[in-house]
């Protein structure tokens, strides 16, 4: 984008990519002093004044989406191709991505709102494909036909000469549940976002069809968890709008509209660093159980830090613990930052791991190892994303001795602390291309696994087919 003088009403940023503007056209577009347009824009970008007169950088912060302030709208787009981008949002948010390549994706500058409700439409088209959800709902009323299971006492007092009806309990196959329910809600809410045309018909279509499936419904979070916690196989196919949904309905995980600087300034957005978070837990997930090992996430300790009375201080809550039986091998945490980069020409760290992300998984480690008393620590691992060969600007990845930090801390045997860079860009096609992991994945699936079970595993011993495909 060129620095211009002209009212801007549209301003588009990429994740990571920080932007020099002037910014009295921002003030006057956005109908703000700048004390209010800084506090309000720092929801989804950081404002700083420049050396040049009149000038400011934007630096987008680690979310991606969208913020309306008076009439200027200031988008960021994410660092990923838009296909890639549909594919991580479905597969993190538990859908499959191996219909992608067959979609109809949005133009290469789409903002998250195009990209949501178009994998919300894609997914209800698959869902009028596969099936509706539908369930038996039980019913008694009075029919002029018996149905069912008559009621003659409920029936009573009879008319003889004069009966017309009889009181019956049945059961009627219905759509009108709570899967349909939050996916109306979902298509409703879908409808009025600021999409294009195309996508807006589409949405359109599907909640005229839904419309006359279920009736309107006001979701809260306990409706969706109910929805996932009672899936069945002829309703699994639900997970994805269901997850949509609720960051279309709720706001529940993306930053919602915000009040600041005394200006309501609208918007939607997600944070990156949760989406991966979720990309990496399936991910674990389905590697570790291919090996017969299972992972938890999120499982909170409350008896990690306690006060002097030995109360709770704060619980801890590692990411991912990888367990083999009932015993922990290696705790993940997942972050979204750079730390693929070598410095210049050299496979130095450009930024080395933040000594914060080392002490936390050395404590998740130590913790770990003192309540199921390990010989020796689990293993640790910082996962982080490194972009594909043609998205690093010719920027070299870190030498392998980078990835590695030995704990020296007085222990009996020293901890160790492993970065395992993801390629999420390859994975990702990949699995859309339901190409075998032996032959696309075969080096990163062999570092990963060596990592998590601290041993080296050969290359062909894990295939797409021994993982869950996508």
């Amino acid at each position: 984008m060129t620095e211009s003088e002209s009212l801007p009403e549209h301003l588009q940023l990429t994740e990571g990519c920080p932007l020099e503007t002037a910014l009295s056209p921002l003030l006057s577009a956005a109908g703000v002093e700048q004390d209010a347009f800084v506090e309000a824009a720092g929801h989804l970008v950081r404002v700083q004044p420049t050396f040049k007169a009149g000038m400011a950088k934007l630096t987008p912060r680690r979310r991606i989406g969208s913020i309306r302030i008076g009439a200027l709208r200031i988008d960021v787009l994410p660092r990923l191709a838009v296909r890639e981008m549909v594919m991580l949002i479905r597969y993190a948010l538990g859908g499959k991505i191996d219909s992608v390549s067959r979609t109809d994706l949005p133009t290469d500058k789409a903002g998250l709102e195009e990209l949501l409700c178009t994998a919300l439409a894609d997914e209800a088209t698959r869902i009028r494909q596969i099936g509706w959800s539908r369930q038996y709902e039980r019913r008694r009323e009075r029919l002029p036909v018996l149905r069912g299971r008559p009621d003659f006492l409920g029936s009573f007092p009879w008319d003889e000469d004069h009966v017309s009806s009889i009181v019956c309990t049945y059961h009627l196959l219905t759509g009108d549940n709570l899967d349909n329910r939050l996916l109306l809600a979902a298509l409703e809410t879908a409808s009025l976002l600021d999409v294009t045309a195309k996508t807006k018909r589409r949405l359109f279509e599907h909640r005229k069809v839904w419309s006359a499936i279920a009736g309107p419904w006001y979701p809260t979070i306990q409706d969706y968890e109910t929805a996932r916690s009672h899936y069945t196989r002829l309703s699994e196919h639900y997970r994805l709008v269901h997850n949509l949904g609720e960051l279309l309905v709720l706001g529940h995980r993306p930053s919602a509209p915000i009040e600041a600087g005394g200006v309501t300034a609208g918007g939607f957005a997600i944070d990156m660093p949760w989406l991966f978070e979720k990309f990496v837990e399936r991910l674990t997930a389905e590697i570790a159980g291919s090996l017969g090992m299972k992972v938890e996430a999120q499982c909170p300790d409350r008896e990690a830090l306690l006060d002097a009375k030995g109360g709770i201080y704060r619980g801890v809550r590692p990411d991912l613990v990888v367990y083999r039986g009932n015993r922990p091998v290696a705790v993940v945490d997942a972050k979204y930052k750079d730390y693929w980069p070598g410095r210049g020409q050299t496979d130095a760290p450009d930024s080395r791991v933040s000594n914060a992300d080392i002490y936390q998984l050395f404590f998740y480690a130590q913790r770990l190892q003192h309540r199921y008393n390990l010989p020796f620590p689990p293993n640790a691992l910082i996962v982080a994303p490194v972009p594909a060969p043609n998205e690093r600007g010719g920027r070299r990845v870190v030498g392998e001795q980078y990835t590695e930090v030995t704990w020296r801390a007085g222990v009996e045997k020293a901890g160790h602390v492993r970065l395992v860079l993801v390629p999420v860009t390859d994975i990702l096609r990949a699995m859309a291309a339901r190409n075998d992991w032996a032959v696309q994945q075969s080096d990163f699936v062999s570092l990963f696994i060596g990592k998590l079970v601290g041993s080296t595993t050969p290359k062909h011993a894990i295939g797409l087919g021994q993982v869950e495909r996508a």
